[in-house]
């Protein structure tokens, strides 16, 4: 199968014609094709179909169109020859498959035989080449992003025409170029090498005369088409002809591609570059890979040089990347001897610089007089590769807007190279290399500062210095100027000036020094962006996370997540935004910290404030709607979750889908935006929706811990809803901060406070959240082993949350009253207690649910004796959590399974498991599961004649269920205690470790562990 580019696009062996592609296909095709192999980003797909008129729909109507293409090749058994890779797509292709592969390669070919001095099969080779060729390439293509890079890919083409032909001529076949040559010269009037050769084959056919008389069709043609005389190659070689010098002759060596070697005048050598600055920092690897590709497209015999070297510098503003360049292209200045030549493409009013103007410049620089200037851009850029053919000239292309801009002003020689900076990404450009700078890391910002401020460097502490690197954000613009100010103000310290860059108010009025502005620098970024993209731009500074989802920016423009992601693919190519991209995970996009200084100020400034008020709300609805969600998607529905009447925004069910994927991931991931915006939402006073969008968090927070984060932001929540006189938000606040003390077992602020939530749920008449409140003092009940009010308190919260049909709390309030049975050994009400909790918690679908009760069914196995069937059960919670990621469920699980093993007598796998379970117990700050599991542990150690270790085991347990106030855990690490069995040679350690037991008990203490406390007594006495 083969893919035919060079001429009408056409492919071989499909069963069907490209002809019967609609258009719009069939730009797209072109496009991937143009750039077989590489991710053609999604962006320069919409351009090359619609131009600069794009509709809102484009970029899905690409998706589309990618999608039928897909199923045309499909229906040819190519499945996978479409690949989707950020921020595109890419046509996935073997060497020789495409016709423009094929032309490429035989080129080099041939150029490697004529350096070999094999002139037969260089010239087989390169007519080969040639002969690939069906017509202009995409001929049927009506796109102008095609059209331009065909343009390119014509001038290719002619270059080689003209290699090839030179070739042929010291091979002495004059006579069978003339009509060749003749017809060229009708389809290209003002290629002067092609003259040129024309004028030696009629001359060394013995017509003197026709050879003279293209010269003088030559000079008619450029003056009245351009106004310009020919150049010195074409007067030097008539001035030879008129003469008859024997150079001309084969033997002579004379050809059109060294006729200016025998030019009395030697050609302008333009010398453009800007100063380097004498103080370049870092940048070492880029430099090195930069020259090293340079190198190889010089030097490398295997290397593909139909085109000259391009290398694309991109960044955001006052990154370096003009800084970089010029000190790469002095660098370089002796490789490339003919010259090298500079332009900024930004005018001083931030606009682009007209082709022609370039082009003038350039020309001038290489020699061209005024009258020889050509009027028209075209003629002047035909005059401009033409004046570079041969030479090795260095171009650097600075601060270039678009591919457009560069495409102009590439020449069409291989011996040339090109340097292009950019704010853009410039993908398009064929055959570009592609270098984007990031940051300074510490080491470098701070190398930087030193090096601009010298010797004065050493006034200043290196600690200090990288508080500042880090204030500038590594931003080496930010760098310089900061050490300017630091140079220019000598009585200044470096905490002095932190200090003023660490105003939010005023931090970029810092940031400037003379000509060097970083305000200004960004301003010109945000200059050339549409104006939904300079809307979200100022919107985002309203993030206050690290990073954020497209999601976040869907809400902030009011727009669907596609086209949000449009939109920061745009903010993307002027380089004011980051992205990251990490496997199996949405990309995460940033803002540098001195352009979110920016945007602040801007939306400030320019957005009325009604729409930034819009958008904000949009965005936390947003974050209500989503976190709600996954709340629900965790637990199969609703369930548990008290809900007020803050407005949520919405998203597409098929956006939700991709947006949340894993619940519990997109909450951890999503935690710093959500906790920011709950704080906002309380700033603002909107109490409904900060303690509505606090509580799905719970979900979070129960699973990973994060007690702290839990604290301060539903604390912060609280204080909102108690100021605004909102009782339901208030009840909801200290349920929240109830249950996580209960979590962090301090059990008698959690009865506090979980107490005050149950009377003020009672106040505003909600049912559900007193139910749920009862339910949690009902377990502080039962951990404090009063039973009977467990299980009343149960009881209770059970038919109210039959009445309000939530099946998730009817599960957990089964599952602990089947505890409480276990704990009575009453085994068959256990059992039917936990089947009865398994029915109601299959219908909501909630892994943890399910992994709590499976848990709770291997307790009721491993009680009667039923150890695989515990350890069945036990594996089966086990999976649940860890598909979860709910560390907590996975300690207590493994805590299950080292009881079955201990109870197997496989002692070893049993203290492996448990040391694990008491691992992830402590790192989840689970005291009194941690300590279960040292009483566990000490069981082993009893088993394995460890008796010493089993009492410091049992002694850090007791002091842990003091703390939390389990008392029927008190009275059995005492019991243990009291039947330890102790060699004599240890009775002494035995004692002291009784007594710190002993020393842990609480005044007042319950009388039931008072009694087995006495007994320990008695026995130390004994």
């Amino acid at each position: 199968m083969r893919f035919l580019v060079l001429g009408p696009l056409e492919i071989d062996d499909v069963g069907w014609s490209v002809e019967s592609l609609p258009s719009r296909q069939r730009t797209v095709l072109a496009m991937l094709l143009l750039q077989a192999n590489s991710v053609v980003p999604v962006d320069q797909l919409v351009d090359a179909v619609w131009g600069g008129s794009p509709p809102r729909t484009a970029r899905s109507q690409i998706q589309i169109c990618v999608s039928q293409l897909r199923q045309r090749f499909s229906a040819a058994a190519l499945y996978d020859v479409i690949g989707t890779r950020p921020p595109g797509y890419s046509f996935r292709i073997q060497h020789g498959q495409l016709d423009l592969d094929v032309f490429r390669s035989s080129v080099e070919e041939g150029r490697e035989a004529v350096k070999r001095g094999d002139l037969e099969a260089g010239a087989r080779h390169l007519r080969s080449a040639l002969l690939i060729w069906r017509g202009d390439a995409f001929a049927d293509i009506e796109s102008e992003k095609v059209e331009s890079a065909a343009t390119f890919l014509g001038e290719q083409r002619i270059a080689v025409t003209e290699e090839c032909l030179e070739v042929e001529l010291q091979l002495g076949r004059h006579n069978e170029l003339i009509g060749e040559l003749s017809a060229l010269i009708d389809r290209y009037p003002f290629r002067e090498r092609l003259r040129a050769q024309l004028m030696i084959s009629l001359y060394r056919a013995g017509r003197q005369a026709e050879a003279l008389q293209v010269f003088r069709d030559a000079r008619s043609v450029l003056q009245e088409e351009l106004g310009l005389e020919p150049g010195p190659e074409l007067r030097e070689l008539e001035r030879a002809i008129l003469v008859a010098d024997p150079v001309l002759e084969p033997a002579g060596g004379f050809s059109a591609l060294n006729a200016s070697a025998v030019s009395l005048a030697a050609p302008s050598v333009p010398r453009l570059l800007p100063t380097t600055i004498g103080d370049f920092t870092g940048r070492r690897r880029q430099l090195a890979q930069l020259r090293r590709r340079l190198a190889a497209h010089t030097d490398d015999p295997g290397a593909r040089r139909l085109a000259p070297a391009i290398e694309v510098i991109t960044g955001k503003g006052g990154i370096g990347k003009t800084t970089l360049a010029v000190h790469l292209a002095h660098q370089l200045s002796e490789e490339y001897p003919d010259g090298q030549l500079y332009v900024r493409l930004q005018d001083s009013a931030l606009k682009p610089v007209p082709a022609g103007e370039v082009l003038e410049t350039f020309l001038r620089a290489l020699g061209v007089t005024g009258k020889e200037m050509p009027a028209e851009v075209e003629a002047r850029a035909a005059m401009y590769r033409d004046r570079l053919a041969g030479r090795k000239v260095l171009l650097l292309l600075d601060n270039a807007v678009d591919e457009g801009q560069v495409l102009t002003l590439l020449p069409g020689t291989t011996s040339c190279a090109v340097l292009v900076t950019s704010r853009a990404r410039l993908t398009g450009l064929p055959g570009a290399h592609h270098s984007l700078l990031h940051e300074f890391d510490d080491e470098h910002a701070v190398e930087l500062v030193e090096n601009v401020l010298g010797s004065d460097s050493r006034n200043f502490d290196g600690a200090q210095l990288r508080r500042l690197a880090r204030l500038c954000g590594g931003l080496p613009l930010a760098l310089r100027i900061a050490a300017a100010r630091l140079a220019a103000h000598p009585h200044w310290t470096v905490p002095h000036l932190t200090q003023r860059l660490s105003d939010e108010t005023r931090a970029l009025d810092e940031f400037t020094h003379g000509s060097l502005d970083i305000r200004d620098n960004i301003a010109l970024s945000c200059q050339q962006l549409p104006t939904q993209a300079h809307s979200l731009f100022r919107r985002l500074a309203l993030v206050e996370a690290p990073d954020f989802g497209s999601w976040v920016a869907a809400g902030l423009a009011g727009t669907g997540v596609t086209e949000a992601e449009d939109i920061l693919d745009t903010l993307l190519e002027a380089h004011l935004i980051e992205v990251e991209i990490r496997p199996d995970v949405a990309p995460r996009y940033r803002l540098h910290d001195l352009i979110r200084r920016y945007a602040r100020e801007q939306l400030e400034a320019v957005e009325p404030g009604r729409e930034r008020d819009a958008a904000l709300s949009r965005l936390l609805g947003a974050c209500l709607f989503l976190a709600e969600t996954a709340h629900g998607r965790e637990y199969g529905g609703g369930h548990t979750m008290l809900t007020g009447t803050a407005k949520r925004w919405t998203f597409e069910a098929s956006e939700v889908e991709n947006i949340l994927g894993d619940p519990l991931e997109w909450l951890e991931r999503e935690l710093p935006t959500l906790s920011s915006m709950v704080l906002r939402a309380c700033s603002l006073d909107e109490h409904e929706l900060a303690w509505s969008l606090a509580l799905p968090l719970i979900t979070l927070y129960e699973s990973r811990g994060g007690f702290e984060e839990w604290r301060r932001v539903h604390g912060a929540v609280l204080d909102a809803v108690t100021a605004a006189g909102n009782t339901r938000g208030k009840a909801a606040m200290l349920y929240s901060l109830g249950t996580m003390h209960v979590h962090k077992e301090d059990f008698p602020e959690a009865e506090l406070l979980l107490q005050q939530a149950q009377d003020a749920f009672a106040e505003v008449g909600d049912e559900l959240g007193g139910a749920l409140a009862v339910r949690n003092r009902a377990y502080l009940a039962r951990v404090r082993g009063e039973t009977e009010s467990a299980m009343t308190g149960y009881e209770q919260a059970l038919v109210a949350l039959r009445r309000v049909d939530d099946r998730v709390g009817q599960a957990h309030v089964l599952n602990g009253m089947a505890q409480i049975r276990l704990t009575q050994e009453r085994f068959d009400e256990a059992a039917g207690l936990l089947e009865r909790a398994l029915d109601v918690a299959q219908l909501t679908n909630s892994r943890r649910v399910n992994a709590q009760i499976f848990h709770r069914f291997g307790e009721l196995h491993l009680h009667c004796g039923r150890t695989e069937a515990a350890a069945e059960a036990f594996r089966n919670a086990l999976t649940e959590v860890r598909e979860a990621g709910d560390r907590t469920g996975e300690a207590f699980s493994l805590h299950g399974l080292g009881l079955v093993h201990l109870r197997a007598e496989r002692h070893a796998d049993a203290e492996e498991v448990l040391g694990h379970a008491l691992t992830l117990a402590t790192q989840s700050m689970q005291q009194i599961l941690s300590a279960r599991i040292l009483v566990a542990l000490a069981d082993v150690h009893c088993s394995e004649g460890r008796q010493l270790k089993a009492a410091r085991d049992l002694a850090t347990a007791f002091s842990a269920f003091v703390r939390a106030g389990a008392t029927p855990w008190q009275i059995d690490v005492l019991k243990r205690f009291h039947e330890l069995p102790v060699a004599e040679s240890e009775a002494v350690l035995f004692s002291v470790l009784a007594d710190r037991v002993l020393a842990a008990l609480p005044d007042g203490a319950d009388p039931d562990v008072e009694v087995h406390a006495r007994a320990l007594r008695r026995r130390l006495a004994g």
